[in-house]
Order: C-alpha cells, then sequence, then structure tokens
C-alpha cells in the first residue's frame, strides 16, 4: 500500500512543479503587459494619431485581464494539488510510521456512553483518531455519529457497498477531502453559513422592489433628453442624487448581509466545487445515489445555487468600497437590485442549505471508512446472520499497526465466556479487539480479521470507571449504576456485553458473590459476550452453567523471563505471574 502512495506523492510533486512553472511564466507575462499598457497610454496621450494607441489600449487590458483570469485558475489548482500532495505524505506517514495528523474526536469523548469510553472511540489514539478523514464540521460530527450508531444488517450491507465502492475511487475520495480541507481552512464560515440560513432578514416594501427599475430608467432617460435632445426637464444630477437617497435609506439591510457574511462567499466557489464533486459522479451503491440526489434534483442543483448566492454576496460586498458604491447606486441602484436577488435566493434555498452541508460531511464520515478499508486490503467485511453467531479467524486489533497477534475467536447464541489471566496477559486488550471490530462492522467497514460472520447487535461495556468529585459518586457506586444500565438494556434488546473485572471496589467475597450475581442476571437475560476475571471461584459456575465456557491467556517462564504469546486459550489461567514477578524484584522472598 505504501507504494501506491509514493506513487501518488511522485505524481503531485511533479505537478506542482509544472503549475510553479506556468505561474511564474504568467506573473513575468502580466509585469510585461503592465509595463506595456503604461508606455501606450503614455503614447496615447502625448501622440497623434490616438486611434491606434487606443485600440492597443484595449489589447493589453483585455489581455492582461485574460491573463489574470488563467492566473487565478492556476493558482487554485496549485492549491489543490499541494493539499493533495500533503494528504498522500499524511497517509504514508500513518502506514510507516504510525503518525497521524488528523482530529481525534476528543469532543465527542463521554464517559455515559454504552461502549465509545471504554473502548477508546475518541481521543489520542482512538479509533476515531485512526479513521478520521474529515475536514468540515459537518464531516467530523457526522463520523462520530458513525460510530456510535446502531445499525440493522440491512443498513450495514448498503454501508458495506457504499464503502467498498468509494475505497475504489482512489482519486475521487482525495480530490473531495483536498477540497473539503480548503473549505476548513476559512475557519468558522461554516457555521457562519448556517447561522446565516437562519436568519430572518430585514424585509423591505415590495414598492422599493418596483421604485429599483423605475428609478435608474429615469436617470437615463434624463441623460438621453438632456444630451440627445437637449431638453432639460431636472437637472442631470437629480435622479443620480435620488438613486444615492433611496440606496442609502436602506443601508441599513444591505450592511446587515454585507457583513454578516464578512468574506464567505470565497468559501463558497469551494462548496461549489464539493458539490460538483458529488452532482457529476457515477455512483452504483444506493446509499451513495441517494446521498446525491439531496444536491442534484430536476428543480436545482446545489452546485449551481451554492455559486449564484456566492456572486451575489461577493457584489454585495462591494458595497464597503465607496467609489463603486456612489457611482453603480447613483446609476443603477446596483446593490439594491442584489439584495433583493440575495433574498430571493434565501427564501427560495435557505431551508436547504443545512442539508447541502450536512450531506458533504456524510460522505466525508463514509469517504473515512472507505480511506481505511483502502489502507487494509487485508482486512475483510463481515459476514451477517440473525442467529446470533460470532465466528472470527485470525482477529487482531485494528488499531495495532505493527506485530499485533491474531486470534480465533467463537461464540453462540446466548452464551457468555470467561476469561482468565494475569495482568498484561491481554484480557482487556483483547476485549477491545472484540468490540472495536464490531464497532468497524456497524459502520460499514471492513475488520481486521481473515474471516468473519457476527450478529448485528448492540455492544455495552464496563470495563474502566472513574470517580465524579461532581456528582458525588465514588467509583464503586458509579459501576454499580452502569451494571444497572447494562441490565435494563439488555430487558430492552439483545446486546453483546463487555465486563472486565467488575466490582473491583470491594471485599473480595462481596465482590464474588456480586459477580456471580451478575453473571446469572446475565444469563437469564440471555446475554452474550466476555467477562474477564481473576476469580478462579468466578469459572467454576461453567461446570453449573451450560452457557458459560472457560478461555484465558497465560504467561510462561522462559530463562526466568515472563513471557505472553498473547493467544487465546480453552480453561482457566492457573499461573502466579504476579508471585514470580515479586520474587524476581526481591519484593518477596
Amino acid at each position: 500500500m505504501q507504494e501506491k502512495y509514493t506513487a501518488f506523492i511522485e505524481k503531485y510533486e511533479k505537478a506542482l512543479h509544472k503549475q510553479s512553472q506556468i505561474s511564474n511564466r504568467i506573473s513575468f507575462l502580466r509585469l510585461l503587459l503592465a509595463l506595456l499598457l503604461v508606455f501606450s497610454l503614455y503614447k496615447t496621450f502625448t501622440q497623434e494619431p490616438i486611434l491606434p494607441y487606443l485600440v492597443a489600449d484595449l489589447v493589453l487590458i483585455i489581455t492582461f485581464v485574460v491573463l489574470l483570469k488563467i492566473h487565478q485558475k492556476n493558482a487554485l489548482q496549485r492549491k489543490l494539488t499541494q493539499t493533495l500532495l500533503q494528504i498522500n505524505k499524511a497517509e504514508y506517514d500513518y502506514l510507516t510510521e504510525n503518525k497521524k495528523t488528523w482530529y481525534d474526536g476528543a469532543s465527542y469523548i463521554n464517559p455515559q456512553h454504552d461502549y465509545s469510553y471504554d473502548l477508546d472511540i475518541f481521543g489520542t489514539e482512538s479509533l476515531y483518531h485512526h479513521l478520521n478523514r474529515t475536514a468540515t464540521e459537518a464531516g467530523k460530527y457526522a463520523l462520530a455519529q458513525e460510530l456510535l450508531s446502531h445499525n440493522t444488517s440491512q443498513q450495514i450491507l448498503k454501508k458495506q457497498k457504499a464503502t467498498d465502492e468509494l475505497a475504489k475511487e482512489v482519486v475521487w475520495r482525495q480530490e473531495f477531502y483536498a477540497l473539503a480541507k480548503m473549505v476548513s481552512d476559512l475557519p468558522d464560515n461554516e457555521q457562519k453559513l448556517r447561522h446565516w440560513a437562519k436568519q430572518n432578514h430585514i424585509s423591505i416594501h415590495r414598492k422599493w422592489q418596483y421604485v429599483a427599475y423605475i428609478s435608474p430608467i429615469l436617470f437615463f432617460l434624463n441623460l438621453l433628453l438632456v444630451y440627445v435632445f437637449e431638453i432639460r426637464i431636472v437637472p442631470v444630477y437629480f435622479f443620480f442624487i435620488l438613486n444615492l437617497v433611496i440606496a442609502y435609506a436602506h443601508l441599513k439591510p444591505l450592511l446587515k448581509e454585507s457583513l454578516n457574511m464578512g468574506r464567505i462567499f470565497q468559501t463558497m466557489q469551494f462548496y461549489k466545487r464539493l458539490f460538483e464533486k458529488i452532482e457529476e459522479a457515477n455512483f452504483q451503491s444506493e446509499t451513495l445515489q441517494q446521498l446525491q440526489k439531496q444536491l442534484k434534483t430536476s428543480e436545482y442543483k446545489a452546485s449551481a445555487e451554492i455559486a449564484r448566492l456566492g456572486n451575489a454576496l461577493g457584489q454585495l460586498d462591494s458595497i464597503s468600497n465607496i467609489l463603486a458604491s456612489v457611482v453603480f447606486n447613483g446609476t443603477l441602484l446596483y446593490h439594491l437590485h442584489i439584495y433583493f436577488s440575495v433574498i430571493r435566493w434565501k427564501r427560495q434555498y435557505a431551508h436547504l442549505l443545512p442539508l447541502w452541508l450536512d450531506t458533504v460531511g456524510t460522505f466525508e464520515a463514509i469517504s473515512s471508512v472507505a480511506n481505511h478499508t483502502f489502507n487494509h486490503p487485508h482486512y475483510v467485511f463481515p459476514e451477517l446472520n440473525e442467529t446470533h453467531r460470532f465466528e472470527f479467524s485470525d482477529l487482531g486489533h485494528p488499531l495495532i499497526m505493527k506485530n499485533g497477534v491474531r486470534n480465533d475467536f467463537h461464540l453462540g447464541s446466548k452464551q457468555m465466556i470467561l476469561l482468565t489471566g494475569s495482568n498484561m496477559s491481554g484480557k482487556s486488550t483483547f476485549l477491545r479487539t472484540i468490540g472495536i471490530n464490531l464497532t468497524l462492522a456497524q459502520v460499514g467497514a471492513k475488520i481486521c480479521a481473515t474471516k468473519a460472520t457476527l450478529c448485528p447487535i448492540r455492544v455495552v461495556t464496563s470495563m474502566r470507571q472513574f470517580d465524579s468529585l461532581s456528582s458525588g459518586e465514588s467509583y464503586f457506586f458509579a459501576e454499580i449504576k452502569r451494571l444497572k444500565h447494562i441490565m435494563e438494556q439488555l430487558t430492552e434488546r439483545p446486546c453483546f456485553v463487555l465486563l472486565d473485572e467488575i466490582l473491583r471496589g470491594t471485599n473480595s467475597d462481596d465482590k464474588q458473590q456480586g459477580t456471580k450475581g451478575v453473571l446469572v442476571k446475565l444469563l437469564s437475560l440471555s446475554a452474550q459476550g466476555i467477562l474477564a476475571t481473576h476469580d478462579l471461584e468466578i469459572c467454576k459456575m461453567a461446570e453449573q452453567y451450560p452457557q458459560l465456557n472457560n478461555f484465558r491467556f497465560e504467561g510462561q517462564i522462559i530463562d526466568n523471563e515472563l513471557y505472553f504469546d498473547y493467544k487465546l486459550k480453552s480453561g482457566v489461567c492457573t499461573n502466579k505471574s504476579a508471585t514470580f514477578l515479586m520474587k524476581k524484584l526481591e519484593i518477596i522472598s
């Protein structure tokens, strides 16, 4: 996979070098044209006849403007190429050195959630940190919600098809991501755009819309009468001043629309290209096609409409240019017309704007999952069943990039595993391996296994609790509440339960009796899952309850060193690694 990113890096480095050369050449030509234009203008005012020089002036000005447009287009393409180069370098560094430059989703950490806190879904080195290839706020939120949601088998299958389709469209994904990053380079504009869409505009009476047409017409008719027919009814400047009075009488709403949006209209040019990427694609999966229809219907194309709004807001922003404002409003009531066009747009499309932005965010989320699929071609899409079977071959932790140990794992309907092993043997890591892979399956991603079949039921966990000074809760009481929550969830729906050494906040006898009671209750609710424990008495419950099976992670002492192979084995762990370590470190004799 690294070779593919290396090829992309070389491709974009060559393209960037070529674009830089073009930019330098255009800059030189613009300078040359500017000098020629100065010379030609000088000749225009000092030489006779002036017609050849006027023609030369016009040609030079037109050529300069054309070059300026080419330069702007090349500059935008060069920025896009630079961003694509950064994207591929970041992916290469991620695969080779596990470097992550993406947002880690720390703001979405919620210790009360069913599983996200225990499974490290958010935060540094989390699943979100590894997956995230979003740039917009809508994209970051959409990816977080995907990782927190529960889906049916049918929904997951649709997500798998969408993920698989986008995983193969590497260039499309990266260009889409690059454009989204260019949008996010202009901070807070997305939120400003959403706020603007919700905000009520200051209405102007309909009569002023008629005046906005009639008064400029009267201005030009008066000019015609005075200078062509030499008929002077009112002074030449009368309607000019009248237009200025009309325009500046409505200055408050004009400035409100202009200042509220700032220079956000520039962002809309990037959104236009983002929308176009979606609208022009030939998607095959149902999920992507449905999302595409949110931007492109028989009545509108979001890209065209956002471009129209951007152009209008850009023109409205020129009201801050005093000279242009006086000239254009005095003759045409220009900014009043632009304001009316913005309001018409707002009435027609403002309610759709959040949907369009959210659609981009959803595509970013799917593209992030697709990027994970592309980066891990040896992972597999799990098969789905409704019989509550969980079977994994060579299952590994998807966040352990190198030297991860793989295990086979099988769990039947209404079965639970009692998992034993000393600290450091891999019990907690294995619980998270199960939980994170089940989370990946929910979002339609490939999981870290060579073969897998699972039932998409909700995951609930109790693996790490904490004291809460603000609510006055102890660690022990927080865990009790958590266990109560798990039982409530199981009464409503089937759940896959992951419990790691529960009831640590009480004495050993109370803990043992409490754990046995929890297990009996779980079995009565037909729970599936794993309970990790150090208590060998708990493991004896498998003799009484056939739904329970004992598995272990075992340590070995080799050449007076404690060694863990992190391989899952059947049975109960009975070794005394803690005693060995304390003797080795001369803590005990």
